[in-house]
């Protein structure tokens, strides 16, 4: 027999009986409610005999169990509604938010949505900036020796703050207000360095690099009126700090890449597309065997930079231009607004290299219909790299290398006459990037 008291339900046995004071007894009509289950799930409560202390309620079959004091007088006419109770103390259930179970469809692989009109949404697009992140799509061989072994922060037992903070991370100066934008400045440096000048570095180079940033963002920082804090130098730890941007920089650009392909390549037939093959909607395991083959012809000779009917046209694939125009140029505090020397006429071309090789780790990831994560190491993807810049670099000495350019300028936003074409921009260029068993 169960009994409801102020809102807790308590099991009665021999041993709780003697527990509690004054137990209270139900009523005929709750012994009514036992027998009839289609009565109304409430019950008086009855009052304590006067001049007992305020009743103690045992919760629980066994003697061992926990006393919880009543903190509310028992009336006899007092009754409560579980479910009301339950609603009073608990937020209501809602629905899902329309718009944002929309950006989950839109951003999915496999969502069945496809064309330029069904990208993600800018406010769930990942961003580019300087910051400190363990992202799962950061390079798990880095060759600045990223500390990838640190806790997330989500995880972390204890949420890092400037007392427990390494050097080589920048809340660790937070108490330098000046060195702190120094450092954002110097990371935003070496991103601009990984995209213009070299992707994958070598560890030397990396650390010449990360020198020469801090350097010139004292510089910088010393034309807007901020004088550094004396007190602190330029150190090893603050040149790692920099170095290690490379690693997180390169998994927050694949993350931007990732999101945009499947639309732009159209790797799914849309929601309602009927199968030639069967003359109703794709099946799922459909849907994924339709993917394996898009992206195996879009790998065939590096065809994913290309376009045209026949892959005919050599970098300029729409996709190329988006990824590029997304993590260089969008937002207000993009890249090339803020190192417009760099960005504002013209897209560097090793910067096309970098993109297209985070592209190519990304279609390999969908080589089988589903998503399969893949490392984007140094290691595992600088070779591929090198092959397309040397493709770029042939292309722009060849007679199609001034198209090449213009199409560089208008990726940035600068507008201009192309040249006119001769037979297209194939010119025998074909990149090897199969591996064994594609």
């Amino acid at each position: 027999m169960a009994y409801l008291r102020s809102g807790i339900i308590d099991s009665e046995s021999n041993d709780d009986r003697r527990s509690v004071q004054q137990p209270l007894r139900p009523d005929s009509n709750e012994q009514q409610r036992h027998s009839n289950p289609n009565a109304s799930f409430s019950a008086p409560l009855q009052q304590a005999p006067s001049g007992s202390p305020s009743p103690t309620l045992y919760h629980g079959s066994s003697s061992q169990g926990r006393i919880f004091q009543s903190s509310e007088p028992v009336t006899s006419s007092e009754s409560r509604d579980v479910l009301n109770d339950h609603h009073a103390r608990n937020r209501t259930p809602k629905p899902p938010n329309p718009i944002h179970l929309e950006q989950i469809a839109n951003s999915s692989l496999g969502s069945g949505r496809s064309g330029p009109g069904h990208t993600t949404s800018q406010n769930s697009r990942p961003s580019i900036h300087a910051h400190e992140s363990d992202d799962s799509d950061s390079d798990s061989n880095s060759d600045s020796s990223n500390d990838s072994k640190l806790r997330l922060r989500r995880n972390s037992r204890h949420p890092p703050t400037a007392d427990n903070a390494k050097p080589y991370h920048l809340r660790y100066y937070a108490a330098y207000p000046i060195w702190t934008k120094v450092l954002v400045r110097a990371k935003l440096a070496f991103q601009v360095y990984l995209l213009s000048t070299r992707g994958f570095p070598a560890t030397n180079d990396a650390k010449k690099e990360g020198q020469e940033c801090i350097t010139e963002a004292i510089s910088f920082r010393g034309q807007k009126g901020d004088q550094i804090e004396p007190e602190r130098e330029m150190d090893k730890a603050m040149i790692k700090l920099v170095t290690d941007e490379a690693s997180t920089f390169r998994g927050d650009v694949k993350k931007i890449v990732r999101a945009e392909l499947p639309a732009y390549y159209s790797l799914f037939p849309d929601g309602k597309a009927i199968n030639p093959d069967t003359g109703v909607r794709y099946t799922q395991p459909e849907r994924e065997a339709y993917c394996a083959k898009e992206v195996k012809g879009l790998l065939i000779d590096g065809n994913f930079l290309n376009s045209g009917s026949a892959y005919n046209e050599n970098m300029n694939h729409i996709a190329l231009g988006m990824c590029l125009r997304k993590v260089i140029y969008d937002g207000k505090s993009s890249l090339a607004s803020l190192f417009p020397a760099t960005f504002k006429d013209s897209v560097p071309p090793k910067a096309v290299g970098l993109i297209a090789t985070v592209m190519y780790n990304c279609l390999e990831e969908m080589a089988t219909g589903r998503l399969h994560k893949i490392s984007f190491s140094g290691e595992a993807y600088e070779g591929f790299y090198d092959e397309i810049l040397e493709s770029i670099e042939d292309l722009l000495k060849s007679d199609n290398g001034a198209e090449f350019k213009q199409q560089l300028k208008e990726w940035a936003g600068v507008k201009g006459k192309r040249s006119e074409r001769t037979g297209g921009r194939r010119l025998g260029i074909k990149l090897n990037l199969l591996r064994p068993g594609h």
